[in-house]
């Protein structure tokens, strides 16, 4: 028998599921291509990639692994000859990898696979479609569902459009989305009927039988029907032990879900023993840090819990904790910030689960602990992508990276312009077109970016989950403690993953965790967040206007959330609080407990997570002293780029079309009516007069362009307009009162047929000569690293979208990201004229040695003495390090001023 017959006829076998006989021919038809063709035959490679598929299929990771390599190595010799079975063999160690849970090392290997078959086969080939699929497997599995749903989508399209409606694969790819998106009635029918297609076209005992059996299942479960769910869970764990092997994978899956059926019906004797039968063979078969282990883990503590024993649920959590932490820590290595916020997203549900736990059980110090440490990890995770991102770039990479940087700058403004620039020459339809390619080609790039740096940022990442409390409890000063605020959605049952009946609707609140300096975790519960939230709104109507009295209001907020918090504080007067959701929004030192404000009692420093402590490791000297930029000209024609006027020539080698666009977009930029500032010039001269060698950017000279070319000064002062769009309004912002550095009049007036942009770092930025705006998203880029201290004296600067756990995206998230160790940022809109008098205050003292945030408190004391209205001295916050500021390196060199 020739050896491409035996090879085919291997196939055959492997189709059918007799693994054994698969597995001779494929050692047959190796050998007979080996010794007739020789070993590095292309022949030979589809052979080696045959054993490696079925070796994958047997849960024997390590054979398939090597055979793909070797299989590919071949290959590899002529890619354009053997383009077909290179993306063939790529496929294969993608789904290796998907298997393992090494979703970042697949999904390359995928797209590579489906460029190929894209260019050769054309979009419509099933190839194609397969491709498509895993890309798709990868996003869900990750929490990326909006990616996961298009591609679900174009396989699905590729698939009907190839196969019509009878079809194999069509039904089930149907039911799988449908389930996805909850819609269980239009999915059970078309699992039913690609179970039979299945069972017609593979034989009743198929694993690919098992697939449909366990997803068909899983929706009955979703829906609590138990009783007809777990025949067909019995059924599939037959046919996967009888094909597979009673050790593979694909069977300790298996069990996990028929066990997560009993526990659902708080069958727990029923459930333990699969559970620990699916607990060895995952750790044989895919290793102690699999995903599927932090699953596991995690049931096996809601077991026990459920059963009274908390001591023996504890270390099940803590271990799936810490697994779900190694997950993050290598696939989330790789992600842009929009796709960590979705793999944070995913993890979610085991992080409230946890918090919880800690409102029933508040004694528990262990699980104060274990709650605290979790907030720890996850709490701002996403902004840290991107700040590590930035940093590597900086500090790392080399020329090609840097020029990616100044694309990526480059699309974000491209990206800014049409979300605020209006619908141009486009229709409403195309400019949402264009709109979602920029979107998707930032996200891509920023992965490319997190790819290239992941290397550096992986040698100085946060500890883990063993130690990231030591370490961060270290790090707090003798006189201060910790304030992590957490919000959530709380339940009257810690786990929702058990007996259903009973269980209320969950309704979102607030926690305090208190961290003191020796180590001791204090918490208490503070109750439904819709009270916290009203009176936040509340307070913040009455602070932004100076003829309200605000004690009243400030005394409410106090009472729901600080007067709860003060008796855990002790002597300790310096607070660090990492606020969650609407409590981003107020200055806690306003907040009045019917004597004084917290201002006459306690030092506050503001963190987007207690992580924020650790230190920076190789903090980089500053580049220069002080940069001011200030009363920018308002009148000056400006471009509407913080790249156009710098880096044009540069960016038109890679993109013929961007200066064109950018003047074509300048009349949709100019349409905000701004007043002058001239207390940001006054501003400009304290800080001239007290650091040598300020550069002052000012009048026609504050340029957009000319703000992206500073390079890490020690300090950076914004004086200026600020803008910020609400997302649930059109673009057309109220007029500002005349004294104030408000959002400008009129910012894009004639797109009012748009909504503000979805991205909330597009819905606020500031304003630059020639009346142009700059977004947060574009103010991202800057280089900062070594800038101890930026100061936004601009109106609301603050505030931004507050997201649950990851802190209020807008300016000073921006700044913060760029590589700025401290940002002082206002809460609401500054008069001009009060502006100066508190800057003069501020900065004087950080000369004198006095800390970031010590410094500012003073200065808002010393205007309260002539304005007691918080509205005139509160709006300032200062969010990061607190300390003094650091004395310039001697070997900086000077910056001469610049004439204005």
């Amino acid at each position: 028998m020739a050896a491409r017959a035996v090879y085919d006829l291997a196939n055959l076998y492997y189709i059918r599921g007799d693994y054994e006989r698969a597995e001779s021919f494929y050692q047959r038809a190796l050998k007979m291509q080996e010794e007739l063709l020789g070993t590095r035959h292309s022949d030979v490679a589809l052979s080696l990639h045959g054993l490696a598929r079925l070796h994958r299929t047997q849960g024997r990771y390590e054979q398939a692994e090597q055979l793909s390599q070797r299989a590919l190595d071949i290959l590899e010799v002529d890619p354009t000859e053997h383009a077909l079975s290179i993306a063939m063999v790529l496929n294969g160690m993608a789904l290796l990898y998907t298997d393992q849970g090494a979703y970042t090392r697949a999904e390359p290997l995928l797209r590579r696979a489906l460029e190929i078959w894209e260019k050769a086969l054309g979009a419509d080939h099933p190839a194609v479609a397969t491709a498509l699929n895993n890309l798709a497997e990868i996003y869900r599995a990750q929490g990326t569902y909006e990616h996961a749903e298009q591609f679900y989508e174009r396989a699905f399209q590729v698939v009907e459009a190839v196969l019509g409606k009878n079809r194999l694969m069509a039904d089930l790819r149907e039911a799988l989305l449908h389930h996805e998106q909850g819609t269980y009635s239009r999915a059970e029918p078309l699992y039913y009927r690609a179970l039979q297609i299945w069972e017609g076209a593979l034989g009743k005992n198929h694993p690919n039988v098992a697939l449909v059996l366990g997803n068909l299942a899983l929706l009955q479960s979703e829906q609590r029907a138990y009783a007809p769910a777990e025949p067909l869970y019995r059924r599939a764990l037959q046919i996967v032990e009888a094909t597979l092997g009673k050790n593979h994978p694909t069977v300790a899956t298996t069990l996990y879900n028929l066990a997560r059926l009993y526990v659902a019906q708080g069958m727990y004797a029923q459930a333990e023993p699969l559970l620990q039968r699916a607990l060895r063979i995952a750790e044989g078969s895919v290793g102690k840090d699999h995903f599927i282990m932090a699953d596991l883990l995690h049931t096996f503590g809601v077991i026990s819990y459920a059963q009274g024993d908390l001591v023996a649920a504890l270390p099940f959590l803590e271990r799936s904790l810490a697994i779900s932490e190694q997950r993050l820590r290598k696939e989330a290595i790789y992600f842009s910030e929009a796709r960590m916020a979705s793999f944070l997203g995913l993890l979610r549900g085991k992080e409230v689960e946890l918090y919880n736990l800690l409102r029933e059980r508040p004694s528990e110090v262990a699980v104060r602990r274990l709650a605290l440490t979790a907030s720890l990890l996850y709490k701002g995770r996403s902004v840290n992508t991107l700040t590590d991102i930035s940093q590597s770039i900086y500090r790392s990479l080399g020329v090609l990276d840097r020029e990616a940087f100044e694309y990526l700058r480059s699309l974000r403004t491209q990206l800014a312009v049409l979300s605020l620039g209006g619908t141009s020459h486009l229709s409403l339809t195309e400019h949402e077109a264009r709109v979602r390619d920029l979107e998707a080609q930032c996200d891509r790039l920023e992965g490319y970016l997190a790819h290239r740096s992941a290397r550096f940022r992986t040698q100085r990442h946060l500890p883990n989950s063993a130690d990231v409390l030591a370490r961060v409890t270290a790090s707090l000063p003798p006189d201060s403690a910790l304030i992590e605020l957490v919000t959530f959605t709380s339940y009257s049952h810690a786990f929702t993953l058990g007996p259903s009946e009973g269980r209320t609707p969950g309704i979102p609140v607030y926690v305090a965790l208190v961290l003191l300096p020796e180590g001791e975790i204090r918490m208490v519960d503070l109750g439904p967040a819709a009270a916290i939230d009203s009176a936040v709104a509340d307070l913040r109507a009455a602070l932004t206007d100076q003829t309200r009295p605000y004690e009243p209001v400030a005394q409410k907020l106090y009472q729901l959330v600080m007067a709860p918090i003060v008796p855990l504080l002790g002597s300790q007067r310096r607070l660090f609080i990492s606020p969650d959701g609407d409590l981003n929004l107020v200055p806690f030192a306003v907040l009045h407990d019917g004597q004084h404000n917290l201002l006459d009692t306690y030092g506050i420093t503001y963190l987007t997570s207690g992580r924020d402590l650790l230190s920076r490791p190789q903090e980089l000297p500053p580049m220069s002293n002080a940069v001011v930029f200030a009363r920018p000209d308002f009148n000056t024609g400006g471009a509407p780029s913080a790249l156009l006027a710098s880096n044009t020539d540069s960016f038109s080698t890679r993109s013929g079309r961007l200066a064109r666009f950018y003047r074509e977009a300048a009349p949709f930029l100019s349409h905000a009516s701004l007043d002058p500032l001239p207390g940001t010039e006054q501003e400009a001269k304290i800080l001239h007069q007290l650091f040598p060698n300020t550069r002052m950017l000012l009048g026609a000279r504050a340029t957009t362009a000319a703000l992206f070319e500073v390079q890490a000064p020690r300090i950076l002062h914004i004086g200026t307009h600020g803008f910020l769009l609400e997302s649930d309004k059109v673009n057309a912002p109220s007029p500002p009162a005349l004294t104030t550095r408000d959002w400008g009049r009129g910012i894009a007036e004639s797109a009012g047929r748009l909504a503000a942009p979805d991205e909330p770092m597009l819905r606020s930025g500031l304003y630059a000569a020639g009346n142009t705006p700059v977004t947060a998203l574009e103010l991202s880029s800057l280089n900062l690293w070594g800038t101890q201290l930026v100061v936004l004296s601009a109106c609301d600067t603050g505030l931004g979208q507050t997201e649950v756990g990851q802190g209020v995206a807008g300016l000073r998230r921006a700044f913060i990201v760029a590589g700025a160790e401290t940002v002082v940022a206002s809460l609401w809109k500054i008069e001009d004229a009060i502006a100066p008098e508190l800057m003069q205050h501020y900065y004087r003292d950080l000369v004198a040695g006095r800390g970031r945030a010590e410094a500012l408190h003073a200065a808002m004391r010393a205007i309260r003495a002539e304005h007691p209205h918080p509205y005139y001295w509160a709006a300032f916050i200062v969010v990061g390090k607190d300390g003094p500021l650091r004395p310039m390196p001697r070997t900086a060199s000077p910056v001469t001023t610049t004439s204005h």
